[in-house]
């Protein structure tokens, strides 16, 4: 498995130099995500192999092959707004030529982004000629085949729209044969109980607005898990998509 920017990074004066976060050095800070998930995927034997853990009972054996932090997605035909992943990942599957992509949203100190409607409104209140709105009504027709309705998607949160639609891209660039959006959720001594279960209880909405999920419960949501949300459009084609969500607590020394 190799780090990749423009320069394979082997730790974490690399991984900043190279690929900082979105954020810059206010985000890069011990006890929050960017520098923490660094941390853990530069423990490459064990990362790889957690990630390999998760996928194979329904993608079966896989090898990371290239991993890209901080990679930037254009998910829309819509100026701006490139999906930021936290990692992108590249993997093959055993005794094939046929590629997965996996990709990345850390959290640790943070929640997920806005609810979309707040997301909507506080576009339109800052450019009434935002493209916010049909952005989100774009995703929802390719999530769900419907038109963007508050009363269905508004409280859902944007950041698992961006995210998902980033990863099925992301996957159709790299001719992949399916994909997987993962939220890793990062337990540190500053991270809060509550904003932990807030931000998996979030996914598990989002999730149980797809097809095959419409009874799932946040008691019988299982993380470590791979939910299948079925084959969903990219810019040009059908990916088959998964999502899955994790927690793990701080790496040590």
């Amino acid at each position: 498995m190799k780090i990749i920017t423009k320069n394979e990074i082997n730790s974490l004066d690399g991984w900043m130099f190279f690929a900082p976060p979105k954020g810059g050095k206010k985000q890069w800070k011990p006890e929050h995500s960017a520098q923490e998930f660094a941390k853990i995927v530069l423990d490459k034997d064990k990362f790889e192999s957690e990630a390999c853990d998760l996928v194979k009972e329904e993608l079966g054996k896989i090898q990371l092959h290239k991993v890209y932090p901080e990679k930037q997605t254009k998910f829309d035909k819509f100026k701006g707004g490139k999906r930021h992943h936290d990692l992108a990942c590249l993997a093959k599957k055993e005794n094939s030529n046929e590629k997965i992509a996996l990709c990345y949203e850390a959290k640790a100190t943070e929640t997920l982004d806005k609810e979309v409607q707040v997301h909507i409104a506080n576009a339109l209140q800052k450019n009434p000629n935002s493209n916010m709105k049909n952005r989100v009504n774009s995703l929802t027709k390719r999530f769900w085949g419907k038109n963007y309705d508050e009363n269905l998607y508004g409280d859902l949160r944007y950041q698992l729209f961006s995210g998902l639609a980033g990863t099925i891209c992301f996957a159709e660039k790299n001719s992949c044969s399916a994909c997987v959006f993962v939220i890793y959720q990062i337990e540190t001594d500053k991270t809060k109980e509550e904003d932990m279960n807030s931000t998996r209880n979030d996914v598990v909405k989002f999730i149980q607005k797809f097809n095959g999920h419409t009874e799932l419960t946040e008691s019988s949501f299982k993380d470590d898990h791979l939910y299948d949300l079925g084959a969903l459009e990219g810019l040009h084609s059908k990916i088959q998509t998964y999502i899955a969500y994790i927690r793990r607590a701080k790496k040590t020394k």
